[in-house]
């Protein structure tokens, strides 16, 4: 059974990836298939690479938390994992991976994901389109509904 889906995407100058993740930990294959998309993408990078994480609970365990750190660490310019998520447990994941790999990692509440997309110099409607556009592939991964109906709230008011 699947449990993530990702793609790779670009807005201006500025490389990122998407990243839908079921409450499962990941399979080993389907990790690996990531973390080489992920150094695919770092590899020729001028400006930081972002990485937009929706999980439902499900993260990475410590080795394939490291095989990650070993790719995002490569260069000047890393990557950085911003993870939108409800889940105590998950928080504490994304520290503790912050901790090993640098540029680092922080886990955002999914009302949040406007505000953290802007900082990284891109537009919320983009990575919603990129994130959307997976949903409807894997459509297992329900934090991003919340994420969606954060951003539909703050632009009503």
């Amino acid at each position: 059974m699947q449990t993530l889906a990702f793609r790779t995407c670009k807005s201006g100058s500025t490389r990122y990836l998407v990243l839908l993740h079921t409450a499962e930990e990941p399979r080993l294959e389907e990790w690996r298939e990531y973390v080489r998309a992920v150094q695919t993408t770092l590899d020729g990078a001028t400006e930081r690479v972002y990485a937009f994480v929706a999980t439902d609970g499900g993260s990475p365990n410590a080795t394939q938390r490291r095989l990650l750190a070993d790719v995002v660490m490569r260069g000047d310019v890393g990557a950085q994992t911003l993870v939108f998520t409800t889940d105590v447990f998950i928080r504490s994941v994304v520290t503790a991976f912050s901790w090993i790999a640098k540029p680092g990692a922080s886990a955002h509440a999914p009302r949040d994901f406007s505000q953290v997309c802007r900082t990284c110099g891109v537009t919320a409607a983009d990575v919603l389109h990129e994130f959307s556009a997976l949903q409807r592939e894997f459509p297992r991964v329900f934090t991003l509904a919340r994420i969606i109906e954060g951003v539909r709230t703050r632009e009503t008011q």
